[in-house]
Parts: C-alpha cells; structure tokens; sequence
C-alpha cells in the first residue's frame, strides 16, 4: 500500500477532480479513499468506466453538478485574482473568466490511468486548456478541441498550487448548502455509495457464489451492520437533540452540515462552541455538564467519521466531567474497539452497577462478555455473556424486531467461548441451536430482516466444525451461509459484503485441505474486498480481518513454495499494525510475534541476512514486551523467538552472535523445563543442540563443556526427530559411545 505524495493530498477535494478532471464530486473522494491505497487498477475496477458506470451516473444533467463546480472554481479564480499584482498574469485570470463564464459545457479530458497520483500536474494542464478555451472564445469563436496552448508562468503555477486548495474547499463548503445546489449534492452522494456497493458486492461476488468459508475474527466483525444503522440513527438522534435544544443559527448551519455529511464543517463549529465553553466555565458561567454534553456530541461526530481516537477522547472527557451511564458507555465502546481493553473493562464494570434501563445494560455486559473471552477470562466472559442472555430474552420477547438479533449474537459469542474452552459438541450445538432457531422462524416472515443474522450464525457454526476437524459439517454451515446471502440479494436486499468476504477467506482455508485449485482465487477475492474495505473509516473493523486472511493466505503460499508471495503478504499484514506496540492489544501483540517469527524464518530461507535480522528483532521485542504485561517470566514461545534468531544468526556465519542468544535462551527455558519437562524437553534439547554446534566454530570454546550441552539436550530430548539430533551432536562432540548427562 502506497503513501499517497503530499502534493497530491491538497489536491483531494472534489472541485478540483471536476475542474481537473470532469469527474463526479464523489468520484473525487473515490480517487482519493482507493485509487491512494489500492492503485489506479482497483480504482478503476470499481468506478467501471464502461457503460452504466458510477462516473455516467454522477454526470447525468439532470443533477446539475457541473455549474456547482463551475462556480466554485470561478468564485477561487476571482478571489486569487484579487490578490495577484502581476501584469503577465491578467490575461490568464481574462481568460479563465470567459470559459467559465461561457454557457457551453468545459471540455475537460478524463484524468488519465496512473495519474491519479499527480494531481498537481493534472490540475495546471485543465488551467492551461481553460484558458485556451477562453482566449478563443474572447476572439470571437468557440471552444474546440484544437486550441493554441501556452506555457504557464512559473509564479502563477506556484501561486495556484499554493493557494487553489483551500480557496476551492471553503468556496465549495459555501455553495453546497444553498438552495440551489444542496440536493444535487445529496443526489450525485447517494449515485456513488450505491454504485460503489454494486462493484463491490461484484468483487466478492465472483467466487462467493458458490463457496464459503470460516472466520476466525467473528467476535470483531459482528454486528459490523447493526453498527452502521445504529450510527445512521444516532445521526438523526443528534439532529433532532440539536434543533430541540438550541435554536441559534449556529445550531441550524451545523444541523446543515450534518445533513450533508460535512463532517468536517460540523466540528469546526462544534470545537468553536467548546472553545467557549471552556472559557464560561472557567468564569463559572457554564455547569460541566453542559460542557460534557458538548463534548460527547463532539465525539459522536468522530464517531460517525470512524475516528475512534478522536472520538475516545472526547467521550473519555465528558465522562470525567459527568459521569453518566451513557457517556461511560460510549467511552468504553470507543476503548474497546481500539483495543484498549483495560480502560474499556475498567469503565463497563464501573458503569454496569449503575442504574440504567435494560436496553443499556444488555450489550454493556455482551461488551464485557467480549473483553473477558479476549483477555482468557472464561468464567468472568461465561457470566458476563449469561447475563446479558437474560436481559435479552426479556427484552426480545415484547420487542422481536428490536432485540432478538442481539440475543442470537450473544447466544453465538457464548458459543464460541465455549468451543475455545472444551465444553461438549452437544452443549456447543445446543447454544447455537438456540441461537438459530428463532431466527429461523422469524424468517418465515420477513425474510430479509433475518436472513443477515442467519448467515452470521451459520458462519459461526462452521468456524467451530472447522476447528474441531469436522470439514464436511464445516462446509455444509458455510454453504447454509452462502445460501442465506444469495437469498437476500434474490429478494432485492443488500448483503453485508465485509461479512461475505470473510467468510470466503477463512472458506480458502478449509479449501486448502478440500479443494487447493479454488483456495487461491477465494483469497484473491475477499482479500480484494477487505482491502477495499479498510481504510481510515473502518480500519479498526475490518484491519485485523485482513490482517488474519492474509496471515492465512500467507501461511499456504509458503507451504506451497510460493516465498516471494507468502513473504509479500506478510509485509502487508504488519504493515496495518499500529507503529506504537503499547497501542496493540495482548492478543493481538501474540498474532504479531508469530507472524514475524515466520516471516522471519522465510526470509532467512531465502539468505536474506539483514532482513530476516530486523524481523526477529522485533519478534524478541514483542515477546518482551508480552512477558512485562503479564509481570511474568518469557514464556515458551519468547524462547522459541530467541531461538529463531539464533539460527539465523548462526547460518549467517555469526557465531558469536548466535552463541549469545542460546546462553539467553537456555537461561530463559531452564525454569520451564523444570516445571514441566515435557512440555519444554524438546525445545530446551533444540537449543542446547544448536549451542554446543555454534560452539564448536568458536575457538574459546572448550570441547568437553560442549559435549555436556550435548549430552543435556540427548538428555532432554522427548521426540524422536529431536533425539536423532541430539545423538548425532553427541556423536561428533563426545565420541560414539557417549551416554547422555544424567539430568533428565
């Protein structure tokens, strides 16, 4: 995924891709969410410039866009105009004046393929064609397509490359909510998000049609799209709260932006009324409730915007100024999806003893639920989860349609507890039995209500039949899934196409053991959409889903010999984790450690020293830091880290390197050997089987001492590949008719 050039970013705004570009006011924030991250192929693949594309859409007439982006670059124009003293550049400012001002339609060339990334340039080529078109216009004739072009002066490239990006923005800011142009806007917004979700539902789609699969992150993507109505409601809620509270004019312009989604309007407005109330509660003329009630508007905001740090720290201030069930709510909500799941479990069990509706409680302790499960507190997640199953119920039984979706979803959240905890297949069958059967039911009616919350449970159900061998039961639920999702496009309904696609990648890896040819092309498939899928918005739902598919991927590419590819996905994996490892959570931190381990190892398959170096250093990094969470000593698998490093170090010719990190590591092990021979016989045999090697190529080395290393790993060794090895070290340190160390 490639950094998008910061001249580039500035050019991002939708006035200029129309004035650049003739494309749709929408289309320019596509350029800027995919064609920046995925590449122009993807880009183009979903706007699909052939016919009934989103681009044909947004240009329809009817919707009038084209005289809003006229205008606003006119207005830009006049206003830089204004501020420009050069003679040289009159005629160029004359000039743009006459195109725009000319009733005919710009005849503006399409951004061309790979060029979506050098906006600058693209944007002084459609000035330079502009004012050709005036010029010949000025002299009596018409635009054409052959015009007489000129040079743009240096000063007045610079000047509106300078300049031009904030003009447009606050100019078009100030247009789109006048009468005369609001509902094109809305229209021409409403085209492209329903066009993009065709060509995405089409990416995933191609395969999903006729295979399905597991996935391992459920808990994460759960209630992805109960999410987005919730928000979509909380939008209107918000609303409505600002109108009914406050009749300023203020209020109403922010009430405006938020209609039309200019999020970044409304919080400018909105951190204008903190700023102030700041400083009246300083002089005592404001409560800090008034100023939290503020600040969790604010964070609502970010929230719409999946800004979920910005949003944390909002709501994590309103809750130390009033703390009220629903600002704790929201400010454990935000926690737990950044996974910072101490304060997230510190504010839900402060906030679950206070008084609050059932409606606020239940998904307070399925939240809960989540945490304990995530953190290997089973009993506390069972309990947490039981409680949240009865405050369910009792809703759901007067209020189907509003609660039983939740009730299910935690019926299979308790499932899922349950199969990582070795409870019976007959107690695991019968919760998902009652997770599904009254769905089942409700769906006779209405279909599409219930048809989304069936596959997810059918997708649960084969994620556990996968797990515990049962691949035919596995893919039976996956195609019950399958067959659930199909059904609600046959009825004219939507599917969840975050949901689909993770269900075809952890499908491709029950493939890998039923059906390899078809394996690749599913992960092709719902990587493509997951990729799609995450960015800045919903990273944080939809990063670890990619994460984990392309860890999956990655894994059977390297048993299949496919290096160069495996080693690529890997690198894209590690490439979503936050830079910061106090912002990964402890689960999360132990998927990184293993996947750098085997990244590491692939690269010093390859004899790709230095690289394979850094890998494992920061595999030794995060076990450390694993073990300092947990206040405890490394564990196995931070010696086994160690020990990958040392292997490296010593095929690299680095003996005394590698010495170095088997002292550390035989050091490490040595009390958990002791605690459980074992469990850690084989992998303390491996290193005192690699020290004793490393030690004989360094000549301070002395040969009895390390026949005793060898001797203690023969000793050891449980598995019969590991005392093989072991023997054979003996064999050339101690002589043949060597005995192991009477140690074990």
């Amino acid at each position: 995924m490639l950094p998008v050039p910061d001249n580039a970013r500035s050019w991002i705004r939708p006035a200029v891709q129309i004035a650049a570009a003739g494309l749709g006011a929408s289309a320019g924030k596509f350029v800027e969410k995919y064609a920046e991250k995925y590449g122009e192929s993807a880009a183009e693949k979903i706007l699909d410039l052939g016919e009934d594309s989103v681009l044909d859409k947004l240009k329809d007439p009817a919707l009038h866009l084209d005289d809003l982006y006229r205008q606003t670059l006119r207005v830009s124009l006049q206003q830089l105009a204004g501020q420009r003293k050069d003679d040289e550049d009159r005629s160029w400012f004359q000039n743009w004046e006459t195109s725009l001002a000319a009733p005919q339609p710009l005849a503006l060339d399409a951004v061309p393929s790979g060029q979506y990334r050098q906006l600058d340039d693209v944007f002084c080529r459609t000035m330079i064609r502009i004012d050709a078109e005036g010029a010949a216009i000025g002299a009596g004739g018409k635009a054409s397509i052959t015009l007489t072009l000129r040079e743009l002066p240096v000063s007045l490239r610079a000047a509106l490359l300078e300049s031009m990006p904030a003009l447009l923005d606050q100019n078009f800011r100030a247009l789109i909510i006048t009468p005369a142009y609001e509902q094109a806007w809305k229209s021409s917004q409403l085209i492209f998000q329903e066009g993009v979700q065709d060509k995405l539902e089409q990416i995933g789609n191609d395969a999903a049609a006729t295979r399905q699969l597991l996935e391992s992150f459920l808990q994460q993507q759960s209630g992805a799209s109960e999410e987005k109505k919730r928000l979509e409601a909380e939008l209107a809620s918000l609303r409505a709260q600002l109108l009914d509270a406050d009749k300023s004019q203020q209020t109403a312009t922010l009430v405006s932006l938020l209609s039309i989604h200019d999020f970044a309007g409304a919080l400018h407005l909105k951190n204008d009324k903190i700023t102030q109330d700041r400083s009246k509660l300083q002089q005592g003329s404001v409560k800090p409730e008034e100023l939290a009630h503020d600040l969790f508007e604010l964070g609502m905001i970010h929230e719409l915007q999946r800004d979920w740090l910005k949003a944390r720290d909002a709501y994590g201030e309103a809750w130390q100024l009033d703390p009220s069930c629903g600002h704790g709510f929201k400010y454990a909500y935000a926690s737990q999806t950044l996974h910072d799941d101490r304060t997230a479990i510190e504010i839900y069990e402060k906030i679950a003893d206070m008084p609050a509706s059932s409606p606020e409680r239940a998904p307070l302790f399925t939240n809960l639920g989540i945490l304990y499960a995530r953190q290997g507190r089973s009993a506390a997640a069972e309990k947490a989860y039981l409680k949240a199953i009865d405050l369910y119920r009792a809703l759901a039984s007067q209020q189907p349609d509003a609660y039983l979706a939740a009730l299910s979803g935690t019926y299979g959240d308790l499932a899922q507890l349950y199969g990582s905890t070795g409870e019976s297949a007959q107690k695991i069958d019968e919760i998902y039995r009652l997770a599904l059967d009254p769905l089942l039911e409700a769906g006779k009616a209405a279909p599409l209500l219930w048809l989304p919350q069936i596959a997810e449970i059918y997708t649960g159900i084969g994620f556990y039949k996968a797990r515990i061998g049962d691949d035919s039961g596995a893919a039976w639920s996956y195609r019950k899934a399958l067959g659930a999702y199909n059904e609600i496009r046959s009825r004219g309904g939507t599917a969840d196409i975050g949901k689909l696609a993770v269900t075809l990648a952890q499908f491709a890896t029950l493939e890998t053991r039923l059906d390899p040819a078809a394996a690749g092309e599913d992960y092709e498939s719902a990587i493509a959409v997951l990729r799609v899928l995450t960015d800045k918005a919903n990273a944080a739902i939809y990063g670890p889903l990619l994460i984990e598919a392309l860890y999956s991927r990655a894994q059977w590419l390297a048993v299949n010999g496919q290096t160069r590819e495996a080693v690529a996905d890997y690198r894209e994996a590690l490439s979503l984790y936050p830079h910061d490892l106090a912002a990964i959570a402890t689960p999360d931190a132990r998927h990184l450690a293993e996947a750098l381990d085997a990244l590491g190892a692939l690269l010093a398959a390859q004899k790709d020293w230095p690289n394979a170096e850094k890998i494992f250093d920061r595999a030794v990094t995060v076990r450390t830091d694993l073990a300092l969470r947990a206040s405890q000593a490394p564990d196995a698998a931070a010696v086994t880290s160690l020990l990958n490093r040392a292997k490296m170090r010593a095929a690299a010719g680095r003996f005394s390197d590698a010495w170095t990190d088997c002292v550390e590591a035989g050091r490490q092990i040595e009390p958990l050997w002791r605690a459980d021979p074992l469990a850690c016989g084989d992998l303390r045999a491996l290193i005192c089987i690699l020290q004793a090697g490393v030690g004989s190529r360094l000549p301070d080395q002395r040969k009895d001492q390390l026949c005793m290393l060898a001797q203690d790993a023969l000793a050891c060794a449980r598995e019969a590949a590991t005392r093989a090895k072991a023997q054979t070290i003996v064999n050339q340190l101690c002589g043949p008719n060597a005995s192991p160390a009477p140690n074990s």
